[in-house]
């Protein structure tokens, strides 16, 4: 019972599970008993945890719950497989939260996101494992993920539903944290593409000035020298038109200029192909925050969901929330 209560509801590893028994009879001066008998003992003792914690999952959730964790494992045809493995015309619900996103494109969002509003259907209760160690959860999410549809609707009730619910509890946190790399990587890319654009452009067109400070210093001494004279005729000699011209180009390539260029890059990669993308993902996802120097960009986010069927090109400035957040060009 002791390792039942103690050491199996937080580590299930077979080798520190023997170490624990090891431990706990050197403590209390007694033999340990042979390899085998340990094997024995740990294997009851994982048994005995496995149908309390599971019978403890089953009970927490309500019929329409258990209903949906049964529609999952349901295929195209209701008829018995009478093979391990499921042809491929008949895949599962479950199949398909199992699969991979693949490639990074507006398809697989699309996927992911269906993914995770068919586990929040499921209507799993909030905490359900919140006294559950995170190290027991991901060995049993691992242990269905490795099972067909049809190998879990072998399994007991209490045995089915219980993997199950693990797994699509920690299914469910795998494909938002997917979804918040895939919107930080979204947005990077918009980013740093349209830098990349914007100075390939400059580059050809750009030739760097040398030695600028020197040349101000005697356009400077020929215009004190010649005050009342004319600009072509006083400093054109020192500079030149070019080099004038392309002083001027370097100052716009790294000013105001620069920036909107950017901005203008970024908006027209976003409009072209992410635009479907992005408001799906922040539909998706739920964002908050407690800290309240992070709350101009709740309320920016949160007015982005709910105007994302704006078809406006130009807003009034008082309609959104720019506090710090947002660069107006």
């Amino acid at each position: 019972m002791w390792l039942c209560r103690e050491i199996v509801p937080y580590d299930q590893q077979p080798r520190h599970l023997r170490d624990a028994v090891l431990d706990w009879c050197k403590e209390h001066c007694i033999e340990p008993p042979t390899n085998d008998r340990i094997d024995r003992l740990i294997g009851g003792a994982v048994r005995t945890f496995e149908i309390e914690f599971f019978a403890g999952i089953k009970s927490k959730l309500s019929p329409e719950t258990l209903s949906r964790l049964s529609d999952l494992l349901s295929t195209a045809t209701q008829e018995d497989q009478q093979v391990e493995s499921e042809p491929e015309h008949q895949t599962s619900v479950f199949s398909a939260l199992k699969a991979d996103p693949g490639r990074v494109s507006l398809a697989s969002v699309e996927k992911e996101i269906a993914k995770l509003s068919t586990i929040q259907q499921l209507q799993l209760p909030t905490d359900i494992f919140t006294d559950t160690s995170t190290k027991i959860l991901k060995c049993y999410r691992l242990r269905t993920a490795t099972e067909s549809a049809w190998q879990l609707r072998r399994h007991p009730e209490t045995i089915r539903y219980a993997l199950l619910a693990i797994f699509c509890w920690q299914r469910r946190r795998e494909i938002i944290d997917g979804l918040v790399d895939l919107l930080i990587q979204i947005v990077h890319k918009i980013s740093v593409r349209a830098e990349k654009q914007v100075n390939k452009e400059l580059i050809g067109e750009l030739e760097k000035v040398e030695g600028k400070t020197a040349l101000l210093f005697r356009m400077a001494e020929a215009a004190l020298e010649r005050p009342e004279g004319v600009v072509k005729d006083v400093l054109f000699p020192v500079a030149g038109e070019e080099t004038l011209q392309a002083l001027v180009k370097e100052y716009h390539s790294k000013g105001s200029t620069y920036r909107r260029q950017v901005h203008l890059v970024v908006r027209r990669s976003f409009s072209h192909h992410y635009r479907r993308m992005v408001p799906m993902i922040l539909e998706a996802l739920v964002f908050r925050s407690n800290n309240t120097a992070h709350q101009p960009v709740i309320k920016a986010l949160v007015w982005l969901r709910d105007h994302r069927d704006d078809r406006r090109q130009h807003l009034q400035q008082d309609e959104i929330p720019i506090v710090r957040w947002v660069t107006v060009y």
